[in-house]
């Protein structure tokens, strides 16, 4: 067999350990509580790999400040230097000191940190140390070597330690960003659920009171055809009519009287004179209108100034006019008005219910397309950070 009939077996091999092998099937609400558990596991470790780091920095800061003793101790003044040499090199060693000194200072405002943001907030003055020092080192390093070379391998072992820690961690912090993102999702979730059971409550309730609505309408109409039924409406119903009758006899004693006093003869009588031409006009355009509104009956002095005739009969007719003239409404009448009163107001408030419906509906559609895009998300989150697990 070759090397390659036997890596092509491995292979084989271990695509059959992993179709053989039975993921474990859990409903997506148990996600909830398997994240609590991976939070807490993570929380723990977070605090150890923490202490880890806090001890590191520690060490270093002993070690460093033991660094910065001996650099401070030194005496360059017997180097058999120029002077000004001498000046560059003692300026940029005490520079140099200073920022170690501002290195050790920054690095104890870090231990409050997480693990993580405390390894950035690290990497980061280190950087910032490391580009503010570099020139002071150099040209300090002219006349002072050991010691200096001392401090620089502190440093170098520090930062060593720190950047395996990461490298160590790099799977461990991405499991805490998954993590994170996964609980923040699914607590949307949560919060998508809660509103979404208020939406089918406010729906319910909603229709509930569609329904009381469509009763208090329905008892209604009911009433508005017991009157109907009733014979105090059948005596009403024969009062309009006999109303009706009297107003279609007024109106025929309106055409009749119309006729009589022959209008148009009269308008040639008063011709020259422009207003009671007007009067006369208004007679013939609508003589039930013109006689409700001349009030002084001035046609009854037309007609004597013209042909010497009283028309007394005007007198009654304008009385009959005005008396007609008056809404007759029956106590049926007002009852029937009233309850229809209410029916309107109640289409209007069954219309405003059915639109607050469609509305709640309409969010629930939308809340329901985001809940789906997120529950899809946080399977596939939740079956990266577990591939042991089926989200179901």
């Amino acid at each position: 067999m070759t090397w390659l009939d036997s890596l092509k077996k491995i292979f084989k091999e271990e695509e059959k350990i992993i179709k053989d092998k039975k993921l474990d099937i859990v409903p997506f609400e148990q996600i909830y509580s398997i994240v609590d558990e991976k939070i807490k596991e993570h929380s723990k470790k977070n605090e150890q790999l923490k202490e880890e780091i806090i001890g590191r920095i520690t060490q270093f800061e002993t070690e460093i400040i033991s660094s910065i003793a001996v650099l401070e101790s030194i005496d360059i003044s017997d180097k058999k230097e120029h002077e000004k040499i001498k000046l560059i090199v003692a300026e940029n060693l005490s520079l140099y000191v200073t920022q170690l000194k501002r290195l050790a200072y920054n690095l104890k405002n870090i231990h409050d940190l997480d693990a993580k943001p405390c390894m950035d907030k690290l990497f980061h003055i280190w950087n910032g140390f490391n580009k503010d020092s570099h020139t002071p080192f150099e040209k300090a390093t002219i006349l002072i070597g050991k010691e200096l070379e001392t401090a620089k391998l502190i440093l170098k072992s520090f930062i060593k330690s720190i950047s395996d820690l990461a490298a160590n961690n790099k799977q461990f912090f991405e499991e805490i960003e998954i993590t994170a993102r996964l609980n923040s999702m699914l607590q949307e979730t949560k919060k998508n659920n809660s509103f979404e059971h208020e939406i089918d409550l406010n729906i319910e309730s909603l229709k509930q009171y569609l329904e009381k609505i469509k009763i208090e309408d329905g008892t209604i109409r009911k009433k508005i055809f017991d009157i109907m039924e009733s014979q105090k409406y059948k005596e009403d119903t024969e009062k309009k009519d006999s109303r009706k009758n009297k107003m279609d006899e007024l109106e025929n004693e309106i055409q009749s009287m119309k006729q009589k006093i022959n209008l148009k003869l009269l308008a040639k009588h008063f011709h020259h004179d422009e207003r009671k031409s007007q009067i006369i006009k208004d007679y013939s355009n609508n003589f039930k209108l013109a006689l409700e509104d001349d009030s002084n009956l001035e046609l009854m002095e037309f007609i004597k100034s013209a042909h010497g005739t009283e028309f007394e009969t005007l007198k009654e007719l304008k009385l009959k006019i005005s008396e007609f003239s008056k809404p007759f409404v029956t106590e049926t009448d007002k009852e029937i008005t009233n309850l229809e009163n209410n029916i309107k107001r109640l289409e209007l408030r069954a219309a405003k219910t059915n639109s607050d419906i469609e509305d709640n509906e309409k969010k629930k559609n939308k809340l329901d397309i985001k809940k789906k895009s997120i529950i899809l998300e946080s399977k596939n989150l939740a079956m990266s950070l577990f591939p042991n697990l089926e989200i179901k």
